[in-house]
């Protein structure tokens, strides 16, 4: 029959210059049998088709890790200005001071926080150091949590030390304060009150015994008004030697 005849086709000839696939169910070779055992099963070289996509990967990989690294090199001692600027930005730092935001700060009572011109102070300082915003909230943190805890400390002692002249006096306490009172104010001024107050000296209760006894050891004048009309008031005129002299003529010294 003429089918008989037919002369079977040529096999096609393969010129990629891949490797023939082998008969049976042997898996088909690639570039990376070629490697070293510990290499061929990498994952990583599988997604490449061959040898040169997975060496320009690496090139571009390589050079992608040298900028990053020159992105985050840390000025050096004689790094010029905008070096330094170009680190800090690099880095997060925000483009003014007035971009930092200031943070909430918990179980700050209302009222209180951190003055105005000290946190304009803070935001400049930070600013120069190249704190990011989340470095410079987290530095406000710090200082508003010690400021809160600084107060709390404060308001202990003197509710500490009210508890012991409360105890000492009873009901007398408030004579007894203004009487301290009228003798800081006979014997220093109002400079001496503001000493007392702005330094907390005024809180210890030794110190506001002490001006109660001064009160009464001053005289009647001290107790009418504060301001020693009998001489109490030019107290804070003497010298030191005068001072003591007056005492001792009153009997307080």
């Amino acid at each position: 029959m003429a089918d008989d005849l037919t002369t079977p086709a040529a096999p096609t000839q393969d010129t990629s210059g891949n490797p023939s696939p082998a008969s049976g169910d042997q898996p088909q070779a690639t570039w990376r049998d070629t490697l070293p055992d510990e290499l061929k099963a990498s994952p990583v070289l599988s997604k490449y088709a061959d040898q040169n996509a997975a060496i320009k990967a690496l090139v571009d990989a390589q050079a992608l890790l040298g900028k990053k690294s020159e992105g985050i090199k840390v000025p050096g001692p004689d790094a010029k200005p905008e070096e330094r600027e170009a680190f800090h930005k690099a880095l997060g730092r925000p483009d003014t001071p007035d971009a930092y935001v200031m943070p909430k700060i918990e179980g700050m009572p209302e009222g209180m926080g951190i003055a105005p011109e000290v946190e304009k102070l803070a935001r400049e300082g930070l600013y120069k150091l190249g704190l990011t915003g989340e470095q410079y909230s987290g530095a406000m943190q710090l200082l508003a949590q010690q400021a809160l805890s600084e107060r709390q400390a404060s308001d202990q002692f003197r509710a500490s030390e009210r508890a012991a002249l409360e105890a000492a006096h009873k009901d007398a306490l408030p004579a007894r304060l203004e009487l301290a009172n009228k003798a800081v104010l006979a014997e220093g001024g109002e400079a001496l009150l503001k000493a007392l107050d702005e330094s907390g000296a005024g809180n210890y209760a030794a110190v506001i015994e002490y001006f109660a006894k001064r009160g009464d050891a001053l005289g009647e004048s001290v107790h009418k008004d504060g301001a020693g009309s009998s001489g109490a008031a030019d107290l804070s005129k003497l010298s030191p030697a005068e001072r003591v002299a007056e005492a001792r003529r009153r009997g307080v010294a």
